[in-house]
């Protein structure tokens, strides 16, 4: 039978794995409070269906149409709907719902604090929109860590093999820079942001050299704080002239760069450009899974060095951050294999791999992310220097593949194929997007502590339907 658990803010709405008899359709009176019922739209998508449909359930009473007064729509209780979504094998199970102020998905477009995506994403350095997260104001104020905390995240990542991935490397960053922080447990939200930025700027500047080296070539643009004690009410640096929004020669998205990138004096500024440009759309996301994580640990209230690291435990998960690596082997799959890109996408779907990249749930007519993230790519391939005819060839790969699924009346790219493609097309290591999904996701993990560190302790504590064996009486 269905359960529901309400929590202060929240919703959680969980299936116990035994079938479920058809109910009776709820009548208005045990419905859903009118703050909480949702519109056809909404109730489709999470159906998997058309509108059409959800209608057609209407009439036969499997599900019941609400009003609102002064509103001509109609309107569905989201818990009667996931309930015929577990019987339909639809969206089902855990549903959670979290009140936010920072973003905004509505299906077709993406905000931060009410500005839509396609007005921020441009050449707006991402710290920017790191401070318009957590204040609601688009000032540029650096992220900084001193040289020390730089230098003991190198130490305890030297102490990681081989094999690790970059989601090990940033977690043992983090953590460095919070054993180095003796304000970490104040979480007055000037002290949270202040933690923030040391975070961002210890997982950039903590990451060895490609070469291996403990230094490396971006250092002498990381800027560093200074050596006095972390001030965990430290006023905002200086703004940026008001014309100089885009990525700077100390921003992260550079250092970024040069941490990640194998020559990173090989490409052209717009490649630094175009990394900014990812970080922007992926700074945010709403309730995602490792976001959904990050607010669970700050409602335990978690310093937030805890918190990230809480997040990244999820991130690493190969349905969440590491999608962008498989992007990146189809592509160099299309560009190596006899046949091309109709023999690769051919070959995956005959030996029943999925083609990533492709679809998203909360974007059934195409994430608007990923075309923010592919132009900065296409002007890419307009350089005139040594790199410009393989960044052509790459990029050429990139639409063929988008071409050959459009061909097969396949869902629209998401962000993760946009994050691959960069991958492909400036050269990086084939694991990269993982560290720039994290790092810049980041922002987004911050800006959820603080706003579930203003809520009621422990709120996350839901209860499970016993299903296993009981004592016999």
């Amino acid at each position: 039978m269905w359960s529901i658990l309400i929590v202060n803010q929240y919703k959680i709405r969980y299936a116990s794995p035994v079938p479920v008899p058809v109910p009776v359709p709820v009548s208005p009176s045990t419905s859903a409070d009118n703050d909480e019922l949702i519109s056809a739209t909404e109730a489709a998508r999470r159906l998997g269906v058309k509108e059409s449909t959800l209608y057609a359930y209407v009439s036969r009473g499997r599900v019941t149409r609400h009003r609102r007064e002064g509103s001509p729509r109609s309107w569905f209780d989201p818990a009667e709907i996931a309930a015929l979504a577990g019987r339909r094998g639809g969206i089902a199970g855990l549903e959670l719902a979290v009140a936010t102020s920072m973003t905004d998905i509505d299906g077709r477009r993406l905000r931060y604090r009410g500005i839509d995506l396609l007005d921020l994403a441009g050449d707006i350095a991402y710290e920017r929109i790191v401070e318009l997260l957590w204040t609601g104001a688009m000032v540029l104020t650096p992220c900084t860590v001193p040289p020390e905390v730089v230098s003991a995240c190198r130490q305890a990542g030297a102490l990681l093999g081989r094999g690790a991935r970059w989601t090990d490397r940033l977690a043992v960053a983090v953590a460095a820079a919070g054993a180095t922080d003796p304000f970490r447990s104040d979480l007055a939200p000037g002290s949270v942001m202040a933690a923030g930025r040391r975070v961002l700027a210890a997982m950039v500047d903590g990451l060895p050299a490609p070469d291996g080296r403990p230094d490396g070539v971006g250092d002498d643009d990381a800027p560093h704080a200074p050596h006095a004690p972390h001030a965990p009410h430290a006023p905002h640096a200086p703004h940026a002239p008001e014309g100089s929004i885009g990525p700077g020669p100390a921003s992260l998205a550079r250092r970024l760069w040069c941490r990640l990138h194998p020559a990173p004096r090989a490409m052209p500024d717009q490649a630094v450009t175009a990394l900014n440009a990812c970080m922007v759309v992926l700074a945010d996301h709403e309730l995602a899974t490792s976001t959904l994580a990050a607010r669970v640990a700050a409602s335990a209230r978690a310093d937030p060095y805890s918190v990230v690291v809480s997040a990244l435990g999820v991130f690493a998960g190969p349905l969440h951050g590491t999608v962008s690596e498989e992007v990146v082997r189809l592509l160099v799959e299309a560009s190596s294999v006899p046949g091309g890109v109709t023999q690769a996408l051919a070959d995956r779907l005959r030996l029943g791999r999925p083609i990533p990249g492709f679809g998203h749930r909360l974007y059934p007519e195409g994430d608007p992310r990923t075309p923010l993230m592919l132009a900065p790519l296409d002007r890419l391939g307009d350089g005139r220097d040594g790199d410009a005819p393989l960044v052509v060839e790459r990029l050429e790969t990139v639409h063929a593949v988008l071409a050959g699924m459009t061909g097969r009346s396949a869902p629209p790219p998401n962000a993760d194929f946009g994050l691959g493609a960069f991958v492909y097309v400036t050269g990086m290591p084939l694991d990269a997007g993982e560290a720039i999904f994290a790092v810049s996701r980041t922002a987004g993990w911050i800006g959820h502590a603080l706003e579930e560190y203003q809520q009621t302790p422990l709120r996350f504590r839901s209860r499970a339907v016993y299903t296993g064996v009981r004592p016999v009486s």
